[in-house]
């Protein structure tokens, strides 16, 4: 009933799991991992409506893994409990994004991509803390982005959420509601948890947006190519450099929101120096997929000299 059953500590990678079922069972799942388990770069296809693509237990980490329907039905894509890291996961077409239940605000939900059928994106309930960081998730008309209830208190920044009924339901108080980009939907925001006057667009950003008080924008992204499933942001998009100004991005700018930043290519990302060599520095940087640097001029001086000198 489980394609992958994985005991605490392990680490699971890099696997295609089939999941087939048409009948209900609440034990079935692509990845169930106990607790403290890694789950990352897996493909978890699920061919009817019913299956679970992960459930990860406390502590664990699932993290660059994609999870597709092809019924256009579902269960809750990813079950996630306390504890828990959701990171960069990708989920196309399943009826329902994650479910999260009595979590500690050590929850991260940060960097991922929900196109779904319909259904719900993220629900948060039973007195769950949850911080839910520059996600992209996207309805089909129906369902609800956010749905926040039980006394749960989530901190929700950065996100885009839109092509629902309605943004966010919020039953419990929403601790935080910033930076956040919704559009397309029938409803955006309801609720007595909602922060006052959430959602009405009486100001403008710091990028000159219609906004709410909370910098909270209603604007179409300006996404690449939706039809490819590529929610990666065009240069025109209001939401580059719209997020927290708190959090920055791997560029170097103010962060944006949604999933994936825009690099603009202004600061190396993970810049390592070592120094171990004779009369040697070692510089290096990770590159970023979305970067069209072919490289960076390097500039040094002593300490006790005015100017940098180019090397």
């Amino acid at each position: 009933q489980r394609a992958f059953y994985v005991e605490g500590g392990s680490y699971v990678a890099s696997n295609l799991a089939e999941v087939q079922h048409s009948g209900y069972d609440a034990n079935l799942h692509g990845i169930y991992a106990t607790s403290d388990v890694t789950i990352e770069n897996n493909v978890i296809r699920l061919t009817e409506n019913n299956p679970v693509g992960i459930y990860a237990g406390p502590n664990s980490i699932a993290r660059n893994n994609t999870i597709e329907n092809t019924s256009s039905g579902g269960n809750w894509a990813i079950i996630a409990a306390s504890g828990t890291q959701i990171l960069n996961n990708t989920v196309l077409n399943n009826q329902n994004g994650i479910t999260l239940s009595s979590v500690t605000q050590q929850t991260l939900v940060q960097g991922n991509v929900f196109k779904l059928s319909g259904g719900t994106g993220i629900d948060v309930s039973s007195n769950s803390l949850v911080r839910i960081f520059n996600n992209t998730l996207i309805g089909n008309t129906g369902g609800t982005g956010l749905n926040v209830y039980s006394n749960s208190h989530p901190t929700v920044h950065n996100n885009i959420i839109g092509n629902f009924s309605s943004v966010i339901n919020a039953q419990s108080e929403i601790y935080d509601l910033l930076y956040n980009d919704v559009y397309g939907n029938t409803a955006n925001f309801s609720g007595p948890g909602l922060p006052a006057t959430a959602g009405q667009l009486v100001t403008i950003n710091d990028k000159g947006s219609p906004s709410d008080i909370y910098s909270n924008i209603s604007l179409y992204p300006s996404f690449t190519n939706t039809s490819l499933n590529d929610y990666s942001l065009q240069a025109s998009s209001p939401c580059i450099d719209a997020g927290d100004p708190a959090i920055v991005d791997p560029d170097g700018t103010v962060s944006d929101i949604g999933a994936y930043f825009y690099d603009v290519g202004r600061t190396p990302y993970n810049v390592k120096i070592d120094t171990t060599y004779d009369a040697t520095i070692k510089i290096s940087w990770d590159a970023l997929v979305s970067d069209s640097l072919q490289g960076y001029n390097v500039y040094s001086k002593q300490s006790t000299a005015n100017d940098y000198v180019y090397q």
